[in-house]
């Protein structure tokens, strides 16, 4: 009973780590037998014996406030046998370009949090922050690794609903825009320079909505 009802605990019990946090999103690369993991920060259980008080200290890593994204290569029974990040953000301090506004810099992710793989060696990244003025979507190839942005929402809007399919002969990429103008973002000093622009948002600016992405080739998909 206890493997159903207290499985985090449970698990540990059996030698498993439970010093990740923060995951968010998975999704399934059927071309590559790979699970990718959102991991939407990276600190506290998994940095290097944190405050001292680690007992296992299994993970040890540096604090990334602005996450990353893992691969995790699968056996023939869908056993993980390595686990690498394969992008992660990059944390601005004050001075540096961008810091102002920004957290973590706008040339790449800032808390992964919904993925999809959509085929084609491309996994779909989709924010949800503060640390980004606009959360955004990217598009990352999983064998040149190259990312690519692909979409900006409004401000404090969080990406989310991501799904592909085919429509006639095009294909159309889904994205859900959750809470918009809700979310304030910060920039590297922890300020929140845009609080004015969220003071004067209307009701119709703070309605969430779906939006899609056509003219792909079907074949995409």
């Amino acid at each position: 009973e206890a493997a159903f009802l207290e499985t985090r605990k449970y698990a540990a019990y059996k030698g498993a780590t439970i010093e990740f946090r923060k995951e968010e999103g998975l999704t399934y690369d059927v071309d590559s037998n790979v699970l990718y993991i959102a991991m939407s920060q990276i600190k506290k259980s998994m940095e290097d014996n944190n405050k001292g008080k680690e007992i296992t200290n299994d993970i040890r890593l540096p604090k990334n406030v602005c996450g990353g994204v893992y691969a995790l290569q699968l056996d023939g029974n869908y056993n993980g046998r390595s686990m690498k990040a394969i992008v992660v953000g990059k944390p601005l301090n004050k001075g540096d370009k961008y810091a102002d506004e920004w957290a973590c810099d706008p040339e790449g992710i800032a808390n992964p949090d919904n993925i999809k793989y959509i085929g084609h060696n491309t996994l779909m990244i989709g924010e949800d922050t503060t640390y980004h003025v606009n959360n955004m979507l990217w598009a990352y190839n999983t064998k040149t690794g190259k990312m690519t942005r692909v979409a900006s929402l409004p401000i404090g809007a969080e990406v989310t609903g991501l799904e592909h399919g085919v429509a006639g002969d095009k294909g159309v990429l889904f994205v859900n825009v959750q809470h918009p103008f809700k979310d304030n973002p910060k920039a590297a000093d922890s300020s929140k320079p845009n609080s004015a622009l969220l003071e004067k948002v209307t009701d119709d600016q703070l309605k969430a909505f779906i939006g899609y992405i056509d003219g792909i080739p079907a074949d995409a998909f």
